[in-house]
């Protein structure tokens, strides 16, 4: 095996092993050192006097954290909860939805957890599942607005839509879903995981019913930091999953709703504490701040992709216009798998164990078929894409 190339000087501000080209970012993130010593520094201090820390020091900086996001994401601090990542998210949501002999809608581009939620919990409650199928490749929007709206039938009362898809990296038209669905009656649950540090957006201009997303992707603070927002026209009936001390503070105040959420117990609260830090720190690396960010890592994922792309001879199955941090990129068939859960792909054994790259290859819609996806973060470099283009060429070659 040749030397492995370089990532981006950015690479410095990251722990990421040298001996590993990583470029799957948008599966769990990854945290710069900064943030990982920040939480250090939380968990030593609850450490160092645990009651003090979770009975007095607690609220004020998980109460800091949350209002630095909500000014990020564009709410207000009052309509947002933390929660440990998007999955749990949707499964509050999901439980909080008390309805039966409905329709419940989404696509086939969901997040294999979300959805494995949503139908068990849809059909336990007595709703009919209905999920319809977005073309891929696609060739513009009007396909995913087209099949949503002719999935919604007479009984449709909600849906849940990925705002980025895990899977194919599409960037959904999710103002115009939300718009289209609402006219209909139906309240809208976006999965919007991978939105936050990538794509800009304004929260409460969207006007979703519910939104879940992840800070630990590309905000990149610890893994365990997520949040829940709900609509203040569905609060009054949102309650928690789970109940622990009731929470009394602020009770004739507008943030008593979200104060019903933030104990859940004796547990480590840490990574909710460093939201603020990451979304101060990485800005800092950068001349342009988060716009900056998001222009690089977009631009770089598309150059990636489009070198990967040529090389392999294959189209992109997505307009770049609705791509942005994460690409998926066509394969070549694989062998079906006996179980599907946490399996690698043939090619993606290779890859890792003799190319040492770290890259999701998966199934879609279902085996064989096969693709692989790209992620593109400040310490990545082009120089890598290249060197998994090679790997990919010398892998088919032979097999």
């Amino acid at each position: 095996m040749s030397s492995l190339p370089k990532p981006s000087s950015f690479s410095q501000y990251w722990n990421l092993r040298k001996d590993i080209v990583f470029l799957n970012h948008g599966s769990f993130g990854a945290n710069p050192k900064f943030i990982t010593e920040k939480q250090k520094e939380y968990i030593d201090l609850l450490e160092s006097e645990p009651v003090d820390f979770s009975v007095r020091q607690w609220y004020p900086l998980y109460y800091a954290n949350k209002k630095a996001l909500a000014e990020f994401i564009g709410t207000s601090e009052h309509n947002i909860y933390m929660v440990p990542n998007t999955t749990i998210g949707i499964n509050h949501i999901l439980h909080n939805i008390n309805e039966t002999k409905k329709q419940w809608l989404t696509t086939n581009h969901g997040y294999g957890a979300c959805l494995h939620a949503f139908h068990k919990i849809g059909e336990r409650k007595g709703n009919e599942i209905i999920k319809v199928n977005i073309p891929f490749p696609l060739h513009d929007e009007s396909q995913i607005l087209e099949v949503i709206q002719d999935g919604i039938g007479p009984r449709t009362s909600i849906a849940m839509i990925d705002y980025i898809s895990s899977a194919t990296g599409i960037i959904f038209p999710i103002k115009k879903i939300i718009e289209l669905l609402q006219s209909k009656g139906i309240r809208v649950i976006v999965d919007a995981a991978h939105a936050p540090g990538m794509v800009d957006f304004v929260l409460d201009e969207l006007g979703a019913d519910y939104f879940v997303a992840n800070c630990h992707k590309w905000i990149c603070s610890p893994k365990g930091s997520a949040f829940v927002y709900v609509h203040p026209k569905n609060q009054k009936e949102f309650k928690p999953v789970f109940y622990s001390f009731y929470n009394d503070w602020d009770t004739d105040h507008e943030a008593h709703w979200s104060n019903q959420f933030i104990w859940e117990g004796t547990k480590d609260y840490s990574a909710y504490l460093c939201i603020k830090d990451a979304l101060e720190y990485l800005p800092s690396l950068v001349s342009g701040g988060w716009d900056e960010i998001k222009k690089r890592n977009k631009s770089l994922a598309l150059e990636g992709a489009t070198l990967l792309a040529e090389k392999l001879e294959v189209d992109l199955p997505v307009p770049k216009s609705m791509l942005g941090n994460i690409v998926t990129i066509p394969l070549w068939d694989d062998k079906i798998p006996s179980t599907n859960f946490n399996y690698y792909t043939e090619v993606k054994n290779i890859l890792y164990d003799q190319y040492k790259i770290e890259v999701p290859c998966f199934f879609f819609p279902q085996a064989p078929k096969q693709y692989f996806r790209i992620s593109a973060q400040l310490y990545n470099s082009i120089e890598q894409y290249a060197y998994l283009a090679d790997s990919l060429l010398k892998t088919r070659d032979k097999n």
